[in-house]
């Protein structure tokens, strides 16, 4: 789609991408399918523990998670949360009438679950249909790939993101950093930790390149360090995964820590919740950018307050530069997106086979934007 050039220099434009559930939606479910999800989950886990049961060619070393009381109290409250989650039409809902009630003892537990649903789902369930759904999942989105493959620099040890490049997500899911981990050299071998050198994440980056909103999935905080829910040699099928999660449980209980000690308050935080550092950050990213880009978001009530709050940042601050909004979503929702507005008119592209890419910022030339797809 060819456009009028831009009136100001393209030199040091700054783009931020703002990418709501649907930015993951050939990988990850959303919605009312989040929940069925999470129960498919819970009875995946449980079908493989049967197997071990009952099949003689089951390794030895997973006959440990056999009845075993920490590993059928994850599949309990899987299938709890999914209910929860039909119950108040999201998980999202769900965790804020918890954080209304000051019951963070059971947000803390949510959050637990939270993320091993997304460290099972995003690792072991790729390629499969959720049980009547259309959608054929894949591990992940090749979207991803395909927006790395052109955001991307050479760097000294690793790939690195253009400067002037920032990504702001409302997802748990880890679809952009599994992306470029593929990037990576000796990509099989790279941990969570070492994304986190390249493409900085962690809430304790100064300069984080990925701000989730409400956090992710994978790790938890003891002591001030961060670890993974399971050590590396873990990762390679379920059952190892849920003796990985049996060893981290071995480890902190020794040292007299319960589940409540250990800390998903920092690594899945709601950008509503109080003290909030991702929202301030967030808030700095928006005032500098010059093109936002948001992808696959619908915008949900309860997070009004905070869209309100970052959408004016980018509006009302000048970088002497054009500002420019794209919305890219298959469904038009512009109507609420500029009732959010004060002074904006996104441009809406509802094409979401590949995510958009200013052609202007990409190549330095003053001519024309492109959709990719």
């Amino acid at each position: 789609m060819e456009e009028e050039s831009r009136s100001n220099s393209n030199e040091g434009i700054k783009i931020t991408y703002l990418l709501g559930a649907g930015a993951s939606y050939n990988s990850v479910p959303i919605w009312n399918k989040q929940a069925l999800s999470m129960e498919w989950v819970a009875e995946f886990i449980e079908s493989r523990i049967k197997y071990i049961q009952y099949q003689d060619d089951a390794e030895q070393r997973h006959k440990e998670l056999v009845e075993n009381n920490i590993i059928n109290d994850i599949v309990f409250n899987l299938k709890k949360y999914s209910k929860k989650a039909q119950e108040f039409g999201t998980l999202d809902i769900y965790a804020r009438n918890l954080y209304l009630l000051e019951n963070f003892e059971e947000l803390n537990y949510l959050k637990y679950h939270l993320s091993i649903y997304f460290d099972i789902w995003e690792h072991f369930v790729g390629d499969r249909n959720l049980l009547t759904d259309t959608v054929k999942y894949s591990k992940i989105d090749k979207r991803y790939y395909s927006l790395l493959s052109v955001l991307l620099d050479r760097g000294k040890n690793h790939p690195e993101v253009k400067k002037g490049v920032s990504f702001l997500s409302w997802n748990y899911d880890l679809q952009l950093e599994m992306a470029y981990k593929s990037f990576m050299r000796d990509s099989e071998k790279q941990t969570i930790e070492n994304v986190n050198e390249s493409l900085p994440f962690f809430e304790e980056e100064e300069k984080r390149k990925i701000i989730h909103l409400n956090g992710f999935r994978g790790a938890f905080k003891y002591d001030d360090t961060i670890y993974s829910n399971v050590d590396k040699e873990y990762w390679g099928c379920l059952e190892d995964y849920l003796l990985g999660i049996l060893r981290n449980k071995d480890d902190f209980n020794s040292s007299g820590v319960n589940r409540f000690n250990i800390d998903y308050q920092n690594n899945i935080k709601y950008a509503w919740e109080e003290n909030s550092k991702t929202r301030q950050e967030s808030i700095e990213i928006l005032k500098s950018t010059d093109i936002l880009i948001i992808i696959g978001y619908s915008f949900p009530s309860y997070n009004r307050e905070i869209d309100s709050e970052l959408l004016k940042a980018f509006e009302e601050s000048s970088s002497g530069k054009e500002k420019k909004i794209v919305y890219q979503n298959p469904t038009d929702n512009t109507e609420l997106l500029e009732s959010i507005l004060k002074y904006s008119k996104p441009e809406h592209y509802k094409n979401v086979s590949q995510f958009y890419i200013p052609q202007d910022f990409l190549f330095r030339i003053e001519k024309k934007e492109i959709t990719f797809g």
